[in-house]
């Protein structure tokens, strides 16, 4: 492993440390919670869980860099992988769709307003879920 893997993987140990000391339930902002089976139809078990988290959050960091990583929310980072897990989608992917698609219709003089629109649109809804009762403040 060298230097650079190693503080991926530092990193993810202080996300999944972080994510230790915060409970679930719509106060911390942590509404799911992942489970799921295995194939001989056996409960994950935490340790299994957690290595699932940790799998996906070095996806997360190797695919939009380590900065990126430090400095999402762990929480939020927590729910988007079992929400994405839960609906069978790309975790890492979702997030470098999301960045690209922008990046790409803002700097089009055809589709920068609309792009700058639907970002808007994200943000008002993002404020909306702020003002909510027990909303994650993140």
């Amino acid at each position: 492993m060298n230097g650079y893997e190693q503080e991926i993987e530092q990193a993810i140990e202080v996300k999944l440390r972080e994510l230790d000391g915060v409970a679930y339930g719509g106060a911390t902002g942590r509404r799911f919670e992942m489970a799921g089976r295995n194939d001989d139809g056996t409960v994950k078990t935490q340790a299994e869980l957690r290595e699932i988290r940790r799998l996906v959050m070095r996806d997360i960091a190797q695919r939009l860099g380590l900065q990126f990583f430090q400095m999402a929310d762990a929480v939020m980072i927590d729910q988007l992988i079992t929400v994405s897990t839960i609906q069978g989608h790309d975790t890492a992917g979702l997030l470098k769709s999301l960045i690209n698609s922008f990046l790409i219709t803002y700097t089009n003089p055809t589709t920068t307003a609309h792009a700058y629109s639907l970002l808007q649109g994200l943000e008002y809804h993002r404020a909306f879920l702020e003002k909510g009762v027990g909303a994650s403040k993140h």
